[in-house]
């Protein structure tokens, strides 16, 4: 099993006993449900529900709040200067982000993502195995083995999983580099893999299949702005996956990729409300990111991304920059 040790970032601001002087602290609360049995600790957010088969709010009641639990707790990491042009807000930002990890970005291609899981998707809990994104009931080994083949059960292999199908832009893996970005492609149990297929990402409260423990589920979703049939990760991967998510806009131009369920996510147009988001994917991805924070297993597999890929994911290195582009 995984597990990225969810940290609790607090800024304890410690009044100064001065005339005329207060100072204001970051409210945090714990949010304490997985669809497993480990916990996270304390996770600074603007929504005390505890999971997401008890917490289905309103799209109006999830982006009541005006600005992100991140503010004032964001911790910018990476190279020296590596953000030096981050600046602005909105479009403008998302356009320089992506101006800085399109610099000296580096394909791994598809077959090389095998070989790249290896440092960027190490489990922290057991260093001699590769992180699973869909299952906690597999141990993929590093030394070897373990990648598809052919499956017929949860647990007989993993393969590269498009976390953004690739139906929903017509790719090819082999053709293309955003099918073998390793921030994108990650990997997960062939079978469960297979049971997701092509659908997007949502919430489900009665399931039609899960996998083993419960740990992913697919259902009717209850997450208001999209019907039919969608793929819940597991909690402690919400977050991971709105960052993938907002990646993929600021390095793929993805606000495009609206074939299928991916016109439920991405809106066609950057010129849109939310920068490329529709209402549904922005009040989705607002919940999870503030929810599930950056871990130290997101941050440690930005740094061996870079070292392999030479760009970074912007949004697990700053977390403050989704508000300033889409006010999350």
């Amino acid at each position: 099993m995984k597990k990225h040790i969810k940290t609790a970032i607090i800024f304890s601001l410690t009044a100064l006993l001065l005339v005329g002087c207060s100072t204001n602290q970051p409210t945090t609360s714990s949010t304490s449900s997985s669809s497993s049995s480990t916990t996270h600790g304390p996770r600074p957010t603007t929504d005390t529900s505890s999971s997401s088969s008890t917490s289905q709010s309103s799209s109006s009641s999830q982006s009541s709040s005006s600005s992100s639990s991140w503010t004032s707790t964001s911790i910018t990491t990476g190279p020296s200067g590596y953000y030096d042009r981050a600046t602005g807000s909105g479009k403008t930002l998302l356009d320089n982000l992506k101006t800085i990890i399109n610099d000296g970005f580096s394909n791994l291609s598809y077959d090389g993502l095998l070989s790249a899981y290896k440092t960027t998707d190490v489990k922290e809990s057991n260093p001699s195995e590769i992180n699973d994104y869909y299952s906690n009931s597999t141990h993929w080994k590093i030394s070897g083995g373990g990648s598809c083949g052919s499956y017929s059960k949860e647990g007989d292999c993993y393969n590269r999983e498009h976390s953004i199908p690739k139906s929903w832009w017509g790719g090819k893996p082999d053709k293309s580099s955003q099918g073998s970005d390793v921030y994108m492609v990650v990997p997960s149990d062939g079978y469960v893999n297979n049971k997701r297929s092509n659908m997007c990402m949502g919430e489900v409260s009665s399931p039609t299949y899960s996998s083993d423990n419960g740990y992913s589920k697919i259902g009717p979703n209850t997450f208001s702005g999209h019907s039919g049939t969608v793929f819940e990760p597991n909690d402690e991967w919400k977050g991971d996956f709105a960052r993938i998510h907002m990646y993929a806009l600021v390095k793929w131009n993805a606000c495009s990729w609206t074939s299928g369920d991916g016109g439920a996510i991405f809106s066609g147009s950057y010129s849109s409300s939310h920068i490329g988001f529709t209402d549904y994917a922005f009040n989705l991805f607002k919940k999870w990111h503030n929810q599930d924070p950056v871990s130290s297993y997101e941050r440690k597999k930005n740094d061996a991304a870079y070292a392999l890929q030479k760009n970074r994911n912007p949004f697990v290195d700053d977390p403050s920059f989704a508000t300033r582009i889409w006010g999350m």
